[in-house]
């Protein structure tokens, strides 16, 4: 703002690679309202931005003209970390720099060969320079298989599958812990130790913001009918067991025995608020 208002007949333009592009995305948010505060036109290289930026909202007010975003063939960075925080509500990170933007199009990025950095390399300069100076580059809507290789194509697949991969070792700690957890809270309420039952019924809280954390984004992604799945299969082996434990086990029924059923309880709770979101 301040060398706008010193040059306030110059052109601006940005350039930002990584962490940068999270600066200016960010930025153009905050400022919104406050004139002045625009660019003729961004490029952005090894981007952490989400995917899903509203990048058409920040043209439609005059905030940036039009953007270039690199893509780096081997960007090892982007497609394992900032999309793993993608899926997640921990930090507002993202994969543009290895998926793309959607509300871009196919038509404002480019791929580069390399990794994390090959969007500001030397060999790029003067790809960056002919942008800014208002010549459009030819977009490439898919990496030649050639710049891809077996790295790259590996990387490729790994960015592809982490929503997946986040959902097949994460949550299982998850749907492992936060039962375990409601368990020993009943014991505890059972037992009547107050103590006990704060330590509990609170680590137990915090494991279910977590898990609705999950349910909120990651599942989400995978879709209603893998969301029921993943719930369901096991609240039906824990009624299985209670069913299993009331009918074997002795006729008055111990505090722990009924656990179990407080699990299933749990998961169809999950099961109906899936639902609802």
């Amino acid at each position: 703002m301040e060398t706008r208002a010193r040059f306030p007949n110059a052109r601006f333009s940005y350039v930002g690679h990584s962490n940068g592009t999270y600066l200016l995305a960010k930025a153009l948010e905050s400022y919104r309202d406050i004139g002045g505060f625009a660019f003729e036109r961004v490029v952005f290289a090894g981007s952490v931005v989400g995917k899903d930026y509203d990048w058409n909202a920040v043209i439609t007010r005059g905030q940036v003209q039009t953007v270039l975003n690199f893509v780096a063939t081997r960007d090892l960075v982007v497609a394992a970390f900032p999309q793993l925080f993608e899926i997640m509500p921990i930090q507002d990170l993202g994969s543009a720099g290895h998926n793309g933007f959607e509300y871009l199009g196919n038509g404002n990025f480019k791929y580069v060969s390399g990794g994390h950095g090959a969007g500001i390399d030397e060999k790029v300069w003067d790809s960056i320079a002919d942008f800014v100076l208002d010549q459009d580059l030819v977009p490439s809507a898919s990496p030649p298989a050639a710049q891809l290789g077996l790295w790259g194509s590996t990387i490729r697949l790994l960015g592809q599958a982490m929503p997946v991969l986040t959902l097949v070792t994460l949550v299982p700690l998850l749907l492992i812990g936060v039962p375990a957890l409601l368990a020993d809270a009943w014991v505890a309420f059972a037992l009547n130790d107050w103590w006990l039952r704060i330590v509990t019924f609170g680590v137990t809280a915090v494991a279910m913001v977590i898990l609705a954390m999950f349910v909120r984004r990651g599942f989400k992604r995978a879709g209603l009918r893998g969301a029921l799945a993943a719930f369901l299969i096991p609240a039906i082996v824990s009624m299985s067991v209670f069913v299993a434990s009331w009918i074997l086990g002795p006729l008055v029924i111990e505090p722990a025995t009924l656990a179990p059923a407080v699990v299933a309880l749990y998961f169809m709770l999950l099961i109906w608020i899936l639902r609802k979101v």
